[in-house]
C-alpha cells in the first residue's frame, strides 16, 4: 500500500487479530500501540457517520483541516476513500470494508489532508470518528478531490 507522504500524515493499519473474544461476542480494539499512531491519541470527540449507499461524506467534494485530525474505523459496508496531501499534491483512493473478525482498518487524516468518503457499497455503511477537537466550520477547508 502507498501512503501519502509524510507518512505520520497518514497511517492506515491493518488489524489481523486485533478481535478478542468472550461469551458476549467479539470486542474489537480500536486503538493501536504502533508508534506512528501516538499523534492521533488521545481524541476526545467521537462520533458514528452514517452513508447511504451512493452517497458521499466530507463536504461537496472533499476538505482538509489546519487544526482537527481525525480518526476512521469502517464499522460496516464498504467506501472507497480518496486523499490529496493538499501541499504536494500527492493522491491515493483507498477501498475499505467493515468490521469482520479477520481485522480492521484505522485510517488517521492527519491535518493538511484532504478526504472524501464515497459509499461504494450495497448497504448503508456507519463509519466511527474519533477526533481530536469539536467540529468547527472555520477548519473544514473545502477541497475538490472529484476532478482530476
Amino acid at each position: 500500500m502507498k501512503f501519502i507522504l509524510p507518512e505520520q500524515a497518514r497511517i492506515a493499519i491493518p488489524f489481523e487479530g486485533a478481535v478478542s473474544m468472550n461469551n458476549n461476542g467479539p470486542a474489537y480494539h480500536l486503538y493501536s500501540t504502533d508508534k506512528r499512531f501516538s499523534q492521533f491519541q488521545p481524541f476526545d470527540h467521537n462520533y458514528v457517520v452514517p452513508i447511504l449507499p451512493g452517497k458521499h461524506r466530507g463536504g461537496k467534494k472533499g476538505h482538509y483541516h489546519h487544526h482537527k485530525k481525525e480518526v476512521f474505523c469502517l464499522l460496516n459496508g464498504q467506501v472507497d476513500v480518496l486523499l490529496e496531501n493538499v501541499q504536494t499534491k500527492e493522491k491515493e483512493h483507498l477501498r475499505l470494508n467493515g468490521l469482520s473478525p479477520k481485522g480492521f482498518y484505522l485510517l488517521g487524516i492527519s491535518t493538511g489532508i484532504s478526504h472524501l468518503i464515497i459509499n461504494t457499497g450495497k448497504e448503508a455503511a456507519n463509519l466511527l470518528v474519533y477526533s481530536n477537537c469539536q467540529p468547527d466550520e472555520k477548519d473544514e477547508i473545502a477541497y475538490d478531490l472529484l476532478t482530476e
